[in-house]
């Protein structure tokens, strides 16, 4: 069917109206979707009557990405040869973009010589925001020259790191005014993956601010950057709840959770919310003794220096209690002296004879532990005890760090899932 060209703006309304609505598929994992209805709009608006060929280009372009998120490889090398020609006749500003998803994309390498012929380059790009990219690769560089060094952290090492985070920041507000959301996406992405060293426990309090600012501004043009997103308010709620700003690190982890949408880190969200909203429960009874051990934890955690090893063990020991009423105390008891019962011969050998047979037999009893408990929340408890070893160790409670490991070692039989660890991974 032959369309007058008088209604060539009912095209162009329908693929903006399409494109509103697509949004929640504008993500890896959920693009190759678009494929099909994605390739009629651009079809429909290839045409040498539409006027807005920067909007045809853009389209285009995100079906390059379609075709690439689908590993359709051999339509992708098709399709970019005919992007690539429509781009440099019609919108010469949008060939750093094609030509930046073909760098990233080895797999269509073929088609780089192509783009990458001087004689078809645009000879002017005047783009805004190109300065601003110049400074964030600037500052990229200036990270790296660090090398090896990085791992030393050393002062003068972390002051260098700091001072280009804080150089991203100005960057951060001009690319802000500039309103355009690629350049912004840039600067936060540059941002992130300069913060990433600085996310050790006592250095990430000095990259909460810039944190934030990415955090806020891709929330506000609703970023595609979903995983990114998402860990941005991981490493908030972290850096909230060591400095006991409890409600605030849990509306980040609200927030990580809704943008978790292929579940990677759903069991550790899961966890963290649920161990975070126990702290707002203080003065309410806990039904479940899971509860009951993780909060007994976060008071044990929380101790300061000055707090005697009794203070601490008692918290600790009442944690295992909880998780193992019946067990928990007979392993302590097998390293307690007092404990070994009186041997008829009062020679050195009788005396340590016994105190093996007591150990022996007490530690017997956490082996049939999980037969009587069977395999309930077997990741929350695995995730329980390896907290109360850690934590012991951390206070140099012994006795009860290694009766928490004997308990760890349980589940060390290759049936248990491992509970998903966080990754923070450069973007």
């Amino acid at each position: 069917m032959v369309l007058h060209k008088q209604y060539y703006f009912l095209i162009y309304n329908a693929s903006v109206i399409y494109w509103k609505n697509i949004r929640p598929f504008l993500k890896p994992g959920s693009l190759y979707f678009l494929i099909p209805s994605l390739s009629q709009i651009v079809s429909a608006l290839n045409h040498p009557d539409e006027e807005d060929k920067d909007w045809t280009a853009e389209l285009m372009i995100e079906l390059l990405e379609c075709f690439l998120d689908a590993s359709r490889m051999e339509e992708a090398i098709t399709f970019s040869s005919t992007a690539a020609t429509f781009i440099e006749e019609n919108a010469p500003s949008r060939y750093k973009d094609l030509f930046s998803i073909m760098v990233i994309f080895e797999n269509v390498t073929d088609n780089l010589n192509f783009l990458l012929d001087a004689n078809r380059m645009p000879e002017k790009l005047q783009e805004p925001g190109r300065e601003i990219e110049l400074d964030c690769l600037e500052c990229d560089c200036e990270v790296q020259a660090l090398g090896p060094k990085i791992e030393t952290y050393t002062k003068s090492v972390v002051e260098a790191q700091l001072n280009v985070t804080q150089k991203l920041d100005l960057i951060l507000n001009r690319a802000i005014r500039l309103r355009d959301p690629n350049i912004i996406q840039a600067v936060c992405t540059t941002q992130w993956n300069i913060c990433l060293p600085l996310l050790q426990h006592n250095l990430q309090h000095h990259v909460r601010k810039p944190l934030l600012a990415i955090a806020e501004v891709l929330e506000k043009i609703d970023s595609m950057l979903i995983l990114l997103r998402c860990q941005v308010h991981m490493e908030i709620a972290r850096i909230e709840e060591k400095a006991d700003r409890v409600e605030t690190a849990m509306k980040h982890l609200e927030k990580a959770i809704n943008l978790d949408n292929n579940g990677q880190y759903h069991e550790y969200l899961k966890m963290a919310f649920h161990r975070l909203s126990l702290n707002t429960m203080l003065y309410k009874s806990l039904e479940r003794l899971e509860d009951q051990a993780s909060l007994m934890i976060e008071q044990a955690k929380k101790g300061t220096a000055n707090d005697s090893v009794r203070k601490k063990r008692s918290l600790l020991v009442n944690a295992g209690l909880a998780l193992a009423p019946e067990a928990f105390q007979v392993v302590l008891d097998s390293e307690n002296e007092a404990k070994v019962p009186p041997s008829k011969h009062k020679d050195q050998v009788s005396y340590l004879c016994a105190k093996a047979e007591h150990h022996a037999k007490n530690i017997e009893k956490a082996d049939g532990h999980l037969k009587r408990l069977g395999h309930e929340n077997e990741k929350e408890r695995i995730r329980l005890w390896s907290e109360i070893a850690k934590t012991a160790r951390k206070q140099s409670v012994w006795d009860v760090c290694r009766a928490a490991c004997r308990f760890c070692l349980l589940y060390d039989d290759n049936q248990v899932i491992k509970v998903s660890k966080r990754k923070k991974g450069k973007s």
